[in-house]
């Protein structure tokens, strides 16, 4: 009987047991699972919202008022309007620059496109460390570009754990916005 009895509480010890293990694993899933949805819904804002884009859906830049009624203002998206600022008076000397060449405007947006891609792998390579494999990375910011928010955040969360990245969620979307500005401008696209 002593036998029986301690076998039962053995099995009821280790169902306890189980049992908070597993709600502490699902509450940590949930919990991921929401800072994956917000980190897209911030990813979606920044590329949907908050972006300016050209007559073939690049982004030429952001609305740095809006970011800022979103999120507040900081010396980083202070730092990005002095690059917009910076970036139209290039764009309008290169305009000069251009208008008499032969060179065929496609030609011109073609290279441009690489260099702005190049630009924002080396951006996020540096922001998300070099241990992160340049393919994932421009795996990372094709699903951005290609709209799969929540899909882009998963992606980001897996590669950098459960802090997601440095700032956490804002720091991130300040990253990016960091990023794509500044490389719009060194790139002129």
């Amino acid at each position: 009987m002593k036998k029986i009895l301690i076998n039962c509480l053995t099995l009821m010890t280790i169902i306890a047991v189980m049992t908070t293990n597993f709600a502490t694993v699902a509450q940590a899933q949930t919990g991921e699972s929401k800072k994956e949805r917000e980190l897209a819904k911030q990813l979606e804002f920044i590329f949907e919202k908050a972006s300016k884009k050209d007559s073939s859906g690049e982004i030429v830049g952001f609305d740095i008022e809006m970011i800022e009624e979103k999120y507040g203002k900081s010396p980083e998206l202070n730092a990005l309007k002095e690059i917009q600022k910076q970036n139209n008076l290039k764009q309008k000397t290169d305009q000069k620059k251009y208008q008499f060449n032969s060179v065929s405007p496609s030609a011109i947006i073609w290279v441009a496109r690489e260099e702005f891609n190049e630009c924002m792998s080396d951006e996020m390579t540096s922001f998300l460390g070099s241990f992160v494999a340049t393919t994932t990375i421009a795996s990372f910011y094709q699903e951005l570009k290609n709209g799969e928010y929540l899909k882009g955040a998963k992606s980001l969360m897996k590669v950098t754990g459960k802090t997601a990245v440095k700032g956490g969620v804002y720091g991130l979307a300040a990253q990016l916005t960091w990023a794509t500005g500044k490389c719009g401008w060194k790139t002129g696209f």
